[in-house]
C-alpha cells in the first residue's frame, strides 16, 4: 500500500508539473501517464467496492482474491441479533474469467488526469467459485436456526369475550425460512452485498393470518354482527329473549377461525320455548262462569302449536342479519290469545250437567242460554273435558242424516258436533234433564237468539270449552257415531 501511495503521489506531482511546465513538457508528462496506465487501472477505480487504482491485472486479481478471504455477509436478524457468514466459511476462491483484463483494455487512458479526482465503480459478474451445497450446511449452524432460539409464528385469531370479539394480533416469531435464507446468501455472494436484512427480505416464516387479513376482518365483522342481534318473542304476559349472552353460547369456531351459529343449539332453544308456551291439546286451567276454576284435560284441537323447524330457520336468519326485533314464532296451529290464558276473552262455554251455555266477546257476555246436548240414552254424549276450535260458520245448514232438519246458524267444533239453533224445539224445551232422554246426537242445541249472537261475534278458530260439571270435567265418552243435530 505504501508503494501504491508513493506512485499516486508521483502522478499527482506530475499533474501539477504539467500545469507549470511548457507545452512540450506537458506533452511528455501526459504521454508518460498514458503509457503507465496501458496495463493498470486508472486512479479512482473500484471493482465490486474494492479499490484497484493503479493495479495491474495480476495485482487486481490477487487483491480480489485477498478481498474474498476478508468478505463477510452480515445477517441482521429479528430481536436486534446479528450473525455473519464469511467468505472463508463459504470457501470462496477467485476465478479469472478475463473480465479484469477486459476492463483495463477498455479504459480511456487519455483521461488519466481526469480520474485523479473521480471515482469509477464497476460491478464485475461473479468471478469466484464456491460450493453452493455448503451454504445450506452453514445456515443450519446459525444461532437463529437453533431450536432453543426459535419462536414459532402464531396466526392472528378471533378472541371471544363477554363483551364481544376482537382480534388477537399475530406473533411473527423468529422461525427462519431456510430455503429463502440460503437463496438470499447466494444472491448476496453473487452481487457482493455485505448485509442482509432478514426481516425486510422475507427470510422468516410468517403467520398465515395477520390482524390485517381480509378474511379475519370479515370474520370479526360477522361475529360482532351476530351478537348485535336481539330477538324477543313476545307472549303478552311473558317474553323469551335471545340476547348477546345467549348468542355467544350458541357460537362455535370453524376451522377457518370464523364463528358460526351452532344450529343444533338454536333448535334446542326453540324446542324449549315451544315446550314452555305451546298449548295445543294440552291441559289448562279455565275460570268458569261460576267463578270457580277447573282443570281441563288434554285433548281437543285448540291451542298454539309452534312450527319448531320453521321457527329455528327464522331465528337463524334474524341472527345472521343482526336484527333487533320483537316477533312471534312460526305456528302450525294458532289460538285466540297468545298469553298464558290462550282462551282469551272471546269463547263459548258449555256445562253439560247444568245444560247451559255462555258466550263472551272481549270478556263481555253476549249469550247466556240453556242448551240441549248429546243424549246419553243413545250413547251420543257431547264430547267434554277439553277445548275445541270452531271449524266453520255456515247458515241455512241442512243436516244430511235428518232430511227436513236444518239450522239457520251452524258452527261445528268437533267433527260433526257443533253449536246450532233448533227450530224444532220450543224455548221451554231447552235445559233441565231433557238431554237425558231427548237429547241431541252430540251437538249443542240452543236458542235461536243465542246461536245468532254466537255466529255474529265468533270467528273460525275461536275456542269452545265443554266440561261435564265443576266436579267432573270429563263426562262419559260417546260411543255412537256423531250424526249432528
Amino acid at each position: 500500500m505504501k508503494t501504491k501511495k508513493a506512485v499516486l503521489m508521483i502522478i499527482v506531482v506530475s499533474a501539477v508539473l504539467i500545469l507549470a511546465c511548457t507545452i512540450a513538457a506537458r506533452i511528455v508528462i501526459n504521454n508518460f501517464g498514458v503509457a503507465y496506465f496501458e496495463d493498470r487501472f486508472l486512479p479512482g477505480t473500484y471493482l465490486n467496492n474494492v479499490d484497484c487504482s493503479l493495479l495491474t491485472a495480476e495485482q487486481t486479481k490477487q487483491t480480489l482474491q485477498e478481498n474474498i478471504g476478508e468478505y463477510e455477509i452480515e445477517l441482521v436478524e429479528r430481536g436486534d441479533q446479528t450473525e455473519y457468514v464469511t467468505g472463508e466459511e463459504l470457501g470462496l476462491s477467485y476465478v479469472d474469467d478475463g473480465s479484469v483484463d477486459s476492463l483495463i483494455q477498455d479504459q480511456d487512458t487519455e483521461l488519466w488526469l481526469y480520474y485523479l479526482n473521480t471515482r469509477g465503480d464497476y460491478n464485475l459478474p461473479a468471478s469466484f467459485d464456491y460450493d453452493k451445497s455448503y451454504v445450506s450446511f452453514l445456515v443450519e449452524e446459525l444461532n437463529c436456526m437453533n431450536e432453543e432460539n426459535v419462536i414459532e409464528p402464531v396466526d392472528a385469531y378471533l378472541e371471544q369475550t363477554t363483551d364481544g370479539f376482537y382480534i388477537v394480533p399475530e406473533i411473527e416469531g423468529t422461525k427462519v425460512d431456510k430455503d429463502k435464507l440460503v437463496s438470499l446468501i447466494e444472491n448476496a455472494v453473487s452481487t457482493g452485498a455485505k448485509s442482509i436484512d432478514m426481516d425486510a427480505e422475507g427470510a422468516y416464516v410468517e403467520p398465515a393470518a395477520t390482524s390485517e387479513s381480509e378474511t379475519l376482518l370479515a370474520a370479526l365483522e360477522k361475529a360482532n354482527n351476530l351478537i348485535s342481534a336481539d330477538i324477543t318473542y313476545d307472549f303478552v304476559d311473558r317474553q323469551y329473549r335471545v340476547d348477546k349472552n345467549t348468542i355467544l353460547s350458541w357460537l362455535v369456531k370453524s376451522s377457518d377461525g370464523s364463528y358460526e351459529i351452532d344450529e343444533a343449539l338454536v333448535a334446542a332453544w326453540v324446542d324449549q320455548m315451544a315446550y314452555d308456551t305451546d298449548t295445543f291439546g294440552l291441559p289448562r286451567t279455565f275460570m268458569t262462569s261460576y267463578g270457580v276454576p277447573i282443570q281441563l284435560e288434554g285433548g281437543g284441537d285448540y291451542g298454539w302449536a309452534t312450527d319448531n323447524e320453521a321457527t329455528t330457520a327464522q331465528l337463524i336468519q334474524h341472527l345472521y342479519a343482526g336484527d333487533v326485533i320483537i316477533t312471534q314464532p312460526e305456528y302450525v296451529f294458532t289460538a285466540s290469545d297468545r298469553s298464558s290464558n290462550d282462551i282469551g276473552g272471546r269463547y263459548v262455554e258449555v256445562c253439560i250437567v247444568d245444560q247451559h251455555l255462555w258466550a263472551y266477546d272481549n270478556y263481555q257476555l253476549i249469550a247466556d242460554a240453556p242448551v240441549v246436548t248429546g243424549c246419553p240414552a243413545i250413547n251420543s254424549e257431547t264430547p267434554s273435558g277439553s277445548v275445541w276450535a270452531i271449524d266453520a260458520k255456515m247458515t241455512d245448514f241442512d243436516f244430511t242424516y235428518f232430511p227436513g232438519s236444518s239450522s239457520k246458524y251452524w258452527m261445528p267444533f268437533n267433527g260433526e258436533c257443533g253449536i246450532h239453533d233448533s227450530d224444532w224445539r220450543s224455548h221451554d224445551q231447552f235445559g233441565g234433564d231433557l238431554y237425558l232422554t231427548n237429547g241431541s246426537h252430540g251437538c249443542v242445541n240452543t236458542w235461536f237468539e243465542a246461536a245468532e249472537a254466537i255466529f255474529m261475534h265468533m270467528s273460525i278458530g275461536d275456542p269452545v270449552v265443554v266440561y261435564y260439571s265443576l266436579d267432573q270435567v270429563h263426562g262419559p265418552d260417546p260411543t255412537a257415531p256423531n250424526l249432528a243435530g
